[in-house]
């Protein structure tokens, strides 16, 4: 096991024991287009014709960056990552919003936002999107009030799962610091949870959402746990060889300790197995980080 230092400029290969945390490096996305990230979509089952599709953009605080699924499918999960194209440390980058894209005729993509102290200010937002899967909803709350780091739980309705989810804070100087999928540690989640910090407020508002269908046989969900004094936080969680990642989520557990990075990561691009990635600082040490991954 490799913990995450430091944001660099490469990707660097993994090889590592499923369910175990593994060290990644990623600079600056190569694209600034929608594109398919990786692989050969299944030609049949529940996952037929899965994509994953991203888009990188240079941004103001706050400025949101979309994707869109390709025609006639939705987002199953997503996620973001932002940099300011030098090595991180402290709250100088934080993630403040993550979720489901969504218009008047439903989910098509995913949206995110983060804010920074250097610029410029680099997001890139990806989607996981297939056909839209049995039982198929986004279960949402809007503008719930929440003390600081207090969990808002979306929970779909009986008898679906969480495919995937994630939410807004909002506020001043605010940071998304919990996206994952619920009850903790869950093999089958039924919730998505969400949380943040803003330096101050006692309170702050949050948009929470869960993405929702009915149960898929052979559909995982791992968690890692474990704690770092490093000024980055993070890694890897890996699917299993041959297995295809389909979501994923992070927490951070330090007082006011903020996502950076909480995205799907493919083969290709770790030169390994797919997986979910995660990074987080802090201006306190050590930092405590959930990592989850969602697998097919």
């Amino acid at each position: 096991m490799r913990i995450l230092k430091r944001l660099r400029s490469a990707v660097m290969a993994m090889a590592v024991v499923t369910g175990t945390l593994a060290g990644v490096v990623t600079g600056a996305p190569d694209s600034h287009a929608v594109m398919v990230a990786d692989g050969t979509p299944p030609a049949s089952g529940p996952f037929r014709g899965m994509v994953m599709v991203k888009k990188t953009a240079s941004v103001g605080d706050d400025q949101a960056v979309t994707v869109s699924c390709p025609p006639g499918q939705v987002p199953i999960s997503g996620g973001a990552f932002a940099t300011v194209g030098q090595p991180l440390y402290s709250n100088m980058v934080a993630l403040v919003e993550s979720m489901p894209a969504q218009n008047s005729q439903g989910a098509y993509g995913w949206t995110a936002s983060a804010r920074s102290g250097p610029k410029p200010l680099t997001v890139t937002v990806h989607a996981v999107c297939i056909y839209a899967p049995a039982g198929y909803e986004v279960a949402e709350q809007y503008h719930f009030t929440i003390d600081r780091n207090a969990p808002l739980v979306t929970t779909c309705p009986t008898g679906k799962v969480a495919f995937g989810g994630g939410g807004t804070v909002y506020g001043g100087t605010r940071n998304l610091n919990q996206s994952y999928p619920g009850p903790a540690g869950s093999a089958n989640p039924n919730q998505w949870i969400v949380s943040g910090y803003d330096v101050h407020a006692e309170q702050l508002r949050v948009d929470g959402y869960a993405i929702c269908a009915d149960p898929i046989a052979g559909l995982t969900t791992t968690r890692y746990t474990h704690t770092t004094s490093d000024d980055v936080a993070g890694g890897v969680l890996q699917c299993a060889t041959d297995k295809k990642v389909v979501g994923g989520g992070a927490a951070v557990t330090g007082y006011d300790d903020t996502l950076v990075t909480s995205r799907p990561l493919t083969a290709a691009e770790s030169g390994g197995r797919d997986g979910w990635q995660v990074q987080a600082t802090g201006n306190n040490t050590p930092h405590g980080v959930d990592l989850y991954v969602t697998c097919y």
